[in-house]
């Protein structure tokens, strides 16, 4: 058994039951946003296609806009894909709904810094230092920070 990112846990070898019962509860009208993310999450270690993802995820963040995971998520595809307004918009939204988790600073500071907002950039690299909770998260802040000055 292993854990979503919702903390359900889910059998391996039953992860197309799973993704049945998701599908249901999506059918319904008062869908989550959790539900979405949880569908989202299952479609990921399926390997489905980005294209599906993303939608689950955009329609988690439709219902339910400062959902930081789904917007973390998708802001950070962005930034992979060279889309830098859209991942800011999107870092910026995951930030704003959990303002103490140094991860999103990070990608935060990096997506302002690929798009060339550098001061920006430099004020997300100071508040990932100043949030991180690991030594690890602490380096990586800090060294994107020096690479910024």
């Amino acid at each position: 058994m292993t854990r979503g990112p919702t903390g359900v846990l889910i059998n391996p070898d039953r992860r197309d039951e799973a993704m049945l019962r998701i599908n249901h509860a999506l059918a319904l009208p008062d869908a989550t946003a959790r539900t979405y993310y949880e569908a989202a999450a299952l479609e990921q270690d399926r390997r489905a296609p980005w294209a599906r993802i993303k939608g689950l995820l955009e329609k988690a963040t439709e219902i339910e806009p400062l959902f930081g995971e789904a917007q973390f998520l998708l802001g950070s595809h962005a930034t992979d894909d060279g889309e830098y307004a859209v991942a800011i918009e999107r870092l910026g939204a995951a930030v704003k709904a959990k303002p103490r988790n140094a991860s999103y600073w990070n990608a935060l500071a990096y997506a302002q810094a690929k798009a060339g907002q550098r001061e920006d950039a430099k004020t997300s690299a100071r508040a990932a230092v100043r949030t991180a909770q690991t030594e690890e998260q602490e380096r990586m802040a800090q060294s994107l920070l020096e690479s910024l000055n």
